[in-house]
């Protein structure tokens, strides 16, 4: 696969976020799911932090990461001013609708310490520096200690780790594929949080179609179509509301969100909807994807 990357001069030479978007609406149609899924990529960029014993993690901890790393860019600019306007600046609408912005973030603790993980989609690993920069000045800086706080406090990075990975097709035959919602899920039905799964299917295909955009192909036409049709079928639905205030530069003084966390069994699966289900694991599910939530690990 030859370098997603863009070269020095078209960075330099071409307004920035044209040039993304022009690349985005460029991307080449492929007419089978085999030839979609073979261009995922994407780059990790992994702190390992020292933990604080105040510091709470579930519903928001990601998100927490989040707003710190959109503080972290804007003190950094104007050098890491593109990967701000990437990561957090208006949209892009691309010519067929879908929206999807190029990263996910993951929090979480393991062994006494706290895990952050950025992942980046595609060719946005052109800004893989100034994002693990300032992943770093962010956590040294201060993050919040729990979700209803304003109080930060710096956490010490004991390594950073980066790591580009490219889809492997799914190596399993099963029909029926339990699923955790590790962080919290959020969909949507007539502006209301719902419970009832039957969306999740096809927010997640055009989740993984905006993705691949990132990684220079699309879904034409008919396939998109094919995937639509392939539809999964979830039960034993066993979710639980959590709800959370998440503060942010547009919502200085909070703003409500709710979001389900739990489990489901999925059946009713085949090649095609495997994979979608796989990379919806690898690049989360649902609203606010971005925030980490929607996390979803799969019983493959």
């Amino acid at each position: 696969m030859n370098s997603t990357c863009f070269d020095t001069e078209h960075r330099v030479t071409t307004p920035f976020l044209k040039s993304v978007q022009r690349r985005l609406n460029n991307a080449s149609e492929v007419p089978s799911v085999e030839k979609l899924f073979r261009h995922l990529h994407w780059t990790d960029v992994t702190l390992c932090l020292a933990t604080r014993p105040l510091v709470e993690d579930l519903p928001d901890l990601a998100d927490r990461f989040r707003g710190a790393l959109g503080r972290a860019l804007e003190r950094l600019s104007p050098q890491t001013d593109d990967a701000w306007q990437l990561l957090f600046g208006s949209q892009l609408p691309l010519v067929n609708g879908a929206i999807v912005r190029p990263y996910a973030i993951r929090a979480h603790r393991e062994k006494g310490q706290i895990i952050c993980l950025v992942r980046l989609f595609g060719f946005a690993d052109c800004w893989t520096d100034e994002v693990s920069h300032a992943l770093v000045e962010a956590a040294q800086t201060g993050i919040a200690l729990r979700m209803h706080g304003m109080h930060r406090v710096p956490l010490p990075v004991l390594s950073v780790k980066r790591a580009l990975s490219y889809w492997q097709e799914p190596k399993t035959t099963a029909r029926v594929i339990d699923v955790r919602f590790a962080t919290p899920l959020i969909i949507r039905h007539k502006a209301r949080v719902s419970g009832v799964l039957d969306s999740l299917y096809v927010a997640c295909v055009r989740r993984v179609a905006g993705i691949a955009r990132w990684c220079d192909v699309a879904p034409d036409t008919a396939l998109q179509k094919v995937m639509m049709e392939q539809a999964w079928r979830t039960e034993d639905v066993d979710l639980h509301p959590v709800g959370w205030t998440r503060h942010s530069s547009t919502h200085p003084q909070g703003r409500a969100t709710t979001g389900l966390i739990g489990r489901a069994r999925i059946s009713k699966l085949n090649a095609t909807n495997i994979s979608i289900l796989r990379a919806s694991e690898i690049f989360h599910a649902g609203g606010g994807a971005t925030s980490g939530n929607g996390e979803m690990i799969a019983s493959f």
